[in-house]
């Protein structure tokens, strides 16, 4: 397979094309220390091994919810109860500031049906 190294291992393209991620979200990942490359060849290719295509795919369902880099860092490992607690809790937080914010947009909306224009200062 073109896609792995001479000595095994995924390319970066074809490993984050597996776990769903873009070429630069996993360069992001690396710079952060939560995807390190297996092996970075003489060239400074870097090579994942395939086994871990699973961890980048839950790296990709995190950040596609938005979940910030340091929650993904804490709970991208194993998993679990208290991984998806923590998760649980970040989603309750973002559900309630969205709750929030509709109220202030419902509010809007009221003002302008009924031809006041809210001047914020």
């Amino acid at each position: 397979m073109a896609a792995e190294g001479a000595r095994g291992g995924l390319s970066r393209g074809e490993f984050a094309r597996r776990g769903g991620l873009s070429p630069k979200a996993l360069r992001l990942c690396e710079r952060s220390g939560l995807l390190v490359p297996d092996r970075v060849g003489e060239n400074g290719y870097r090579f994942y091994a395939p086994g871990r295509v699973e961890r980048v795919r839950r790296i990709g369902l995190l950040r596609r919810l938005g979940v910030p880099l340091a929650l993904v860092a804490q709970v991208v490992g194993p998993g679990g109860a208290e991984a998806a607690e923590l998760v649980g809790g970040w989603w309750r937080a973002q559900e309630e500031a969205m709750r929030s914010r509709r109220g202030a947009l419902e509010e809007l909306w009221l003002s302008w049906a009924k031809g006041v224009v809210l001047v914020w200062a």
